[in-house]
């Protein structure tokens, strides 16, 4: 009789013990989604990096007792206030605009009162402290662990990199599979049957599924049934 068969447990074990992980690689942003981070993400910056605007309104400390308020400037997002609030004065700011210095709480433009000579209708007796305010550090911190390593990188990972400044990553490569369906009888999808031949419909489907589970397929052809055929095809996937 011929050499025994291997049962299926002995063929994954064979496989498993040659198989190593690869080794990892740094990455680009734009070619990190779906691979698993080989290292952790410790954030560099505080986000967000400064105390900001939640809305669009008029940033003003609690404490005034002033009964109107006058406007010294407009921040909008990506600008930065020159001035500092001081009693009876007040800085109208753009949602993601800084806080200026001296602020505590910012209150809607639609919620405040204009009064005929521009002036605000100050309404610190009804806001409280860091209304309408995201501080500084409130999403993360900085030397916080954001994303662990193990992890399968998705979009809003991406993200997350992009906001603290890292434009690239160490990442494992996807596995590279080969695939080599076997036999005289199979002939490609695009070729006519000769008499005892079938279409090669395996080859396609593995090919496929593994581009499905995130690996990097290898088209190996087909192994004819001939030693030195197997051995040539075999010895390209290695």
């Amino acid at each position: 009789m011929g050499n025994a068969l291997l049962s299926v447990a002995e063929a994954h074990e064979r496989i498993a013990n040659c198989v190593r992980p690869l080794p990892p690689q740094r990455r680009r942003l734009s070619e990190l989604l779906k691979l698993r981070l080989a290292e952790d993400v410790v954030s560099r910056v505080d986000s967000p990096p400064f105390d900001k605007s939640q809305v669009d309104g008029y940033a003003i400390a609690t404490s005034d007792t002033s009964e109107t308020l006058r406007e010294l400037e407009l921040v909008t997002a990506g600008g930065v206030p020159r001035y500092a609030v001081r009693p009876g004065t007040t800085i109208r700011v753009m949602t993601g605009a800084p806080t200026p210095e001296g602020a505590d709480a910012v209150v809607k433009w639609e919620d405040c009162h204009v009064e005929a000579d521009g002036a605000i209708r100050n309404p610190a007796g009804s806001v409280k402290p860091d209304s309408c305010i995201l501080r500084r550090g409130t999403a993360f911190h900085m030397g916080q662990t954001l994303i662990k390593a193990g992890r399968q990188i998705d979009p809003l990972d991406i993200a997350l990199l992009a906001e603290i400044g890292q434009a690239e990553a160490s990442v494992y490569p996807r596995p590279r599979v080969g695939v080599l369906p076997t036999g005289d009888e199979l002939v490609a999808a695009h070729e006519p049957l000769g008499p005892g031949q079938i279409r090669n419909s395996n080859g396609p489907m593995l090919l496929a599924a593994l581009a499905a589970t995130n690996m990097t397929p290898v088209d190996l052809g087909v192994g004819r049934d001939d030693p030195a055929d197997l051995r040539a095809k075999i010895s390209l996937g290695l």
